[in-house]
């Protein structure tokens, strides 16, 4: 999804007048991922037998990068490699503009072509091989229309731009419940699965009514992520703990785009990582270095 300005020269409705190109920015506070887990794995699988399966909307699909391959979901893949040295199998089902409704109600939804995939291999009658990880990154798409409606880039604080809100986020909660109940039941309890919160691409430090709506949008639609993600047994990864403030250096907005740059996608993989590292096979008592 592309949010663009109503007059030339404007980043973004609701938002100041930014004529900039990419911010400087001190290149050492950028989020770095990790090659490799800082934690010793307390298993090593089969070559092949492990596959890591990416699902979900415009981020899994590394939309805003410089390349097809520069993206989380390639990046948590070579890391998981690193990670383990032995060959990992890799899956990206990640559409560019899906959102919840559209993960299970489209046309050959997402949903069944990532339950295929999971069924497929338990029932190859091999032992060794599973879906080994799982990350989703999805919702962007049925809040941010929301977000860029003229009820809230024009008065963001409005009740009309307030109802509409609330609104989504009810229902953003019930369609991530099916999915997650979904994936779980396909799954089985044992297969990790992350979910990706959400960083607010508006966060430019400038005290404006729509930064300060976008922030608190944000803050109630992750705690809705946290909740259903809990009751599922699906871990979290924190984008917003890791892009902070830094949206303009880590995202296209200043030309009105939400998408990360390489950088941005370098944060959310350390996000995932992090998560993955919290809940994943490691040794118990092995040290993080992060």
């Amino acid at each position: 999804m592309r949010i663009a300005g109503r007059r030339r020269g404007t980043a973004l409705a609701g938002m100041p007048n930014l004529n900039l190109e990419r911010p400087e920015v001190d290149l050492a506070v950028l989020p770095k991922p990790r090659i490799k887990a800082a934690k010793t794995p307390a298993a090593t699988p089969a070559p092949g037998a492990w596959l890591y399966l990416s699902l979900g909307d415009s981020l899994a699909a590394g939309e805003g990068a410089t390349s097809s391959t520069q993206n989380y979901a390639t990046g948590f893949w070579q890391y998981l490699e690193e990670t383990y040295r032995v060959a990992i199998r890799f899956s990206n089902l990640g559409i560019s503009g899906e959102s919840t409704n559209s993960f299970v109600r489209r046309a050959d939804p997402q949903i069944r072509r990532a339950i295929a995939e999971i069924e497929r291999l338990q029932n190859d009658g091999l032992d060794e091989t599973l879906v080994h990880a799982i990350t989703l990154s999805l919702g962007a798409n049925d809040i941010f229309p929301v977000l860029q409606s003229d009820d809230c880039t024009e008065q963001p604080m409005s009740a009309d731009c307030q109802r509409e809100l609330d609104r989504v986020t009810d229902k953003l909660e019930q369609n991530m419940d099916v999915i997650l109940r979904a994936l779980r039941e396909a799954a089985g309890p044992d297969t990790l699965i992350i979910l990706l919160t959400y960083y607010n691409p508006f966060d430019l430090g400038t005290g404006l009514p729509f930064e300060e709506v976008s922030d608190q949008t944000l803050d109630r639609l992750n705690r809705r992520i946290i909740n259903v993600a809990a009751r599922h047994n699906v871990s979290t990864a924190n984008s917003n703990a890791v892009f902070a403030d830094l949206a303009p250096a880590l995202t296209h907005i200043l030309t009105g785009d939400i998408h990360p740059r390489d950088s941005g996608y370098d944060a959310l993989l350390l996000a995932f990582q992090d998560a993955y590292e919290r809940a994943g096979p490691f040794e118990v008592g092995s040290i993080s270095r992060r």
